[in-house]
Parts: structure tokens; C-alpha cells; sequence
């Protein structure tokens, strides 16, 4: 058995001119081939360049697909190309988008980053809501006071555990006087207001 390496003479799949064949075609049907990665199109981490090329390979595929069925004259013009070629792509795009999606191209004006200005707004009115909290706070009764003022003056959130282990009261009286101190709070200094309906 003697098995000769393939020229583009012996073997017409190694042709240029079918290669400019399937270029032609394939450059001639973007609209298409956008229709068909269009489900995929999230999922892929890939630009359009990469989709032309896939679709080159596809396209050849097609072709290769079409002289193993017997077909005496593949080229792209023949009426079963495009059913093999959509077989072909999609498989392409489903290996393409088991990759994931990434950006293309960094966008400063799509990242939503609010103004210095607004920061700092935003900074002074959390800091006049706190203030005026802590005011209101000190209006309340005894164990709402004491409460209040804690919790109020912690660095962090705290957890009803923490403030029960605190004070020494169990979880539901807990539950109990941080809701009447907030709703007190919020009912004086209406900084909270409720949600319309």
C-alpha cells in the first residue's frame, strides 16, 4: 500500500479556488450567518472576525460534507450547500459558546461611575440623617434610649444576639424595642418614609 501525500492536484479539497469559493460565499452571506449565531451570540467570548472565520471552516466543512454524499458537482451553488453549511455553523457556534462571554473593547462611558459630587452628597446627607437619628434617639424612653444610642453609635451592624447579650434581655423583647425605637425615630425626624403603593 502506497499512500501519497494529497496536492491540491490529486485532491480537490485543497484547491484555491474552492477556498476563494467558500470566502466569496461566506462574505457574501453575513446577514445569514449572523441569523444563525444569533441564539449563541451571549454565550460566545468572540467578535465578529471570529464568527467569519468559523464560518469559513463551516462552509469548507459543508463542502467536504457535500463529496462524501456523492454529490458529483459541490461547490457552493449547489441547492443542498446551505443546509449542510447552517448544520455545520451551528455546531460551530455551540463550540464557540462553551468558551463564555468576554468584553471586546473597555467602554469608560458604559461603567456607571456616579460623580465625586454626587458622592459626597450623598456622604453629607447620610451623615445629617445619622445625626438627627441620634437626636431622636435621645427623646426615647429609658431601655429604648439606652438601646438606641448603642446601636446607633456602633461602627458596624449589629445582630439582635448582640444586642440581647449586651443588655441582658431576651431575643424577643430585643426584636421588640428596636422596632418601637425605629419606628419612634422615623415617626419624629421623617427621614423614612414609607413605600408607595
Amino acid at each position: 500500500m502506497n499512500s501519497a501525500v494529497p496536492t491540491k492536484e490529486t485532491d480537490p479539497q485543497l484547491h484555491p479556488d474552492r477556498w476563494w469559493a467558500v470566502q466569496e460565499w461566506v462574505d457574501s452571506h453575513v446577514v445569514l450567518i449572523k441569523h444563525i449565531a444569533e441564539p449563541y451570540r451571549r454565550y460566545m467570548a468572540s467578535d465578529f472576525d471570529d464568527l467569519r472565520q468559523e464560518a469559513y471552516l463551516a462552509a469548507h466543512e459543508a463542502l467536504v460534507a457535500l463529496d462524501a454524499a456523492g454529490v458529483v458537482t459541490a461547490d457552493t451553488s449547489h441547492p443542498e450547500f446551505p443546509a449542510y453549511f447552517r448544520v455545520k455553523m451551528r455546531n460551530h457556534c455551540i463550540a464557540l459558546s462553551s468558551v463564555g462571554q468576554t468584553p471586546n473593547k473597555f467602554d469608560p462611558e458604559r461603567v456607571p461611575v456616579p460623580g465625586v459630587e454626587h458622592l459626597l452628597e450623598k456622604i453629607e446627607e447620610e451623615k445629617i440623617s445619622h445625626d438627627l437619628a441620634l437626636r431622636q434617639a435621645r427623646l426615647l424612653p429609658d431601655r429604648q434610649k439606652q438601646v438606641a444610642m448603642w446601636v446607633l453609635t456602633q461602627p458596624y451592624p449589629v445582630s439582635n444576639q448582640e444586642i440581647s447579650a449586651r443588655f441582658n434581655l431576651c431575643d424577643r423583647y430585643v426584636r421588640q424595642v428596636v422596632n418601637w425605637s425605629s419606628d419612634t425615630i422615623a415617626a419624629r425626624s421623617k427621614i423614612f418614609h414609607p413605600m408607595e403603593i
